[in-house]
C-alpha cells in the first residue's frame, strides 16, 4: 500500500508543479501543458504572417499551421531553442533562408507540408542534427540539392509526396540510409529511381517505400533486391507507366510470386501487353524490344571519300531485340521497299562497269578524232589541185 501512496503523492506534486498559463501565449494561443517539461502552444489558424516572438522561451511543441507565413529567417526561432516539434503546415512559405532552423538543436519533427517551396537546399536544415521526421508533402518542389540532408544524420522519415520531383540522385540527397525507415516519393514526376545505388547501401532499416504515381518505365535487376527487402512492411510501385520490353527481362527472371509487390506491376506498353500483369500474364519470351528501321530509297548519295571494295558486315542485333520493318540500307546498296526487291551492287558498278564505259568512250573518241584528222588532211591536199586548175583557165 505504501508504494502506491508514494506514486500518488509524486503525481500530485507534478500536477501542482505545472506552471500556469504564460500571459503572452494565453493572449493569442491557448497554452497547454501536461508536465512542466512539455510546453505546447497551439497557434494554428490565427493569421500570423511572421513567426510570433511573444511565446514562452521554453516552449517544446509549437503549432503554427494554417497561418500566412511566407518567409523563414535565421532569427525567427532564436527565442525558442527547446522546441522539439514544429508544425508549419498550410502556410504560404516559399523561402527558407540559410540557417533558419540553426538554433533548434533539439528539433526532432518538422512539418512543412502544403506550402509553396520549389527547391530544397542543404543550408536550409543546418543545425538539425537530431531531426528524425521531415514532411515536405504537397509543395511544388522540383529540385532537391545533392547533399541536402548531410546535416540531418538522424533523419529516418522523409516525405516528399505530391511534388514535381523529376530525378533522385544516386546519393539520395545525402541521407544516412542506415537509419532511414520511410521514404515517400509518391505522386511526383520521377522517371528513374536509383535502385542500383540504394541496393549497394545499408538499408536494413527501411520499412516503408512509396513510389506510386510516378513516371518510371522500367525496373532494373537490382530493383528486385530493394523491393523485396526483408525489413519492408509496405512498398508500392503502382501507377507507373511500366514498359514490358527487353529492359524488364532481368527483373522478370527474378520474380517468384512470393512478394505482394510482384503482383502490382502492370504493363502500360507495348500495346500487345497493355494492362497485363508482369508476373502472371507476361512470359520472358514476350519481353522484346521492337525497333523500326528506315530504309534508304533508290537514291544513292556518294560522298567524296576514297572508294573501298571491302564489304561491311552489319553488327548483329542485341540479344532480345527484334527488328521489324524494311531492311536497313548498307553502304553501297539501295534497298527497295517491296516484298521482293532488287539489290544493285553500286560498288561493282563503280569499280567495274563504269570504268569500262569510260574506256569505251575514250576509244570511240580516239577513233572519231582519227577519222576527222584523216578527212581534214585529205581536204587540205585537194585545195592546191583546185587552185592550179583555176590558174590554167
Amino acid at each position: 500500500m505504501a508504494p502506491q501512496m508514494k506514486k500518488l503523492f509524486v503525481l500530485v506534486l507534478l500536477l501542482l508543479a505545472e506552471p500556469g498559463p504564460i500571459a503572452g501565449c494565453a493572449d493569442r494561443c491557448s497554452y497547454e501543458s501536461q508536465f512542466s517539461f512539455d510546453m505546447f502552444c497551439p497557434c494554428d489558424g490565427l493569421g500570423f504572417s511572421t513567426v510570433p516572438q511573444f511565446l514562452p522561451a521554453d516552449v517544446t511543441r509549437l503549432d503554427l499551421s494554417r497561418n500566412a507565413i511566407t518567409t523563414l529567417d535565421w532569427t525567427d526561432f532564436s527565442r525558442y531553442p527547446r522546441v522539439k516539434s514544429l508544425n508549419l503546415e498550410s502556410n504560404h512559405i516559399s523561402t527558407i533562408n540559410s540557417g533558419a532552423f540553426h538554433n533548434l538543436s533539439s528539433l526532432t519533427a518538422l512539418h512543412l507540408a502544403d506550402n509553396r517551396l520549389t527547391s530544397i537546399r542543404a543550408d536550409m536544415f543546418y543545425g538539425l542534427h537530431v531531426l528524425e521526421f521531415l514532411d515536405l508533402d504537397q509543395n511544388s518542389i522540383r529540385d532537391i540539392e545533392p547533399g541536402t540532408f548531410n546535416n540531418t544524420p538522424q533523419l529516418n522519415t522523409l516525405k516528399v509526396a505530391q511534388n514535381r520531383v523529376t530525378t533522385v540522385p544516386g546519393a539520395m540527397f545525402g541521407l544516412n540510409m542506415s537509419v532511414v525507415q520511410e521514404l515517400d516519393f509518391q505522386s511526383n514526376q520521377i522517371g528513374a529511381f536509383p535502385f542500383e545505388e540504394l541496393a549497394a547501401l545499408n538499408i536494413s532499416t527501411l520499412d516503408r517505400l512509396h513510389l506510386q504515381y510516378n513516371r518510371m518505365t522500367t525496373l532494373p535487376f537490382a530493383a528486385y533486391d530493394v523491393l523485396t527487402l526483408a525489413s519492408l512492411t509496405f512498398v508500392n510501385v503502382e501507377r507507373n507507366p511500366w514498359q514490358c520490353d527487353c529492359r524488364m527481362l532481368p527483373f522478370k527472371q527474378r520474380m517468384t510470386g512470393f512478394y505482394t509487390v510482384e503482383y502490382s506491376i502492370t504493363c502500360a506498353g507495348p500495346a500487345n501487353l497493355q494492362g497485363k500483369g508482369l508476373l502472371q500474364d507476361v512470359s520472358p519470351e514476350d519481353l522484346v524490344c521492337v525497333t523500326t528501321t528506315t530504309s534508304t530509297a533508290s537514291v544513292v548519295t556518294v560522298h567524296p571519300e576514297p572508294l573501298s571494295t571491302t564489304t561491311r558486315t552489319p553488327a548483329p542485333s542485341p540479344t532480345g531485340v527484334r527488328t521489324s520493318g524494311t531492311s536497313q540500307a548498307q553502304p553501297g546498296r539501295t534497298v527497295g521497299t517491296g516484298a521482293s526487291h532488287c539489290v544493285f551492287p553500286v560498288q561493282v558498278f563503280l569499280t567495274g562497269f563504269l570504268p569500262g564505259v569510260l574506256v569505251g568512250a575514250l576509244l570511240a573518241s580516239a577513233v572519231f578524232l582519227s577519222i576527222w584528222c584523216f578527212y581534214r588532211r585529205k581536204s587540205a591536199e585537194s585545195v592546191p589541185e583546185n587552185s592550179a586548175m583555176f590558174s590554167l583557165q
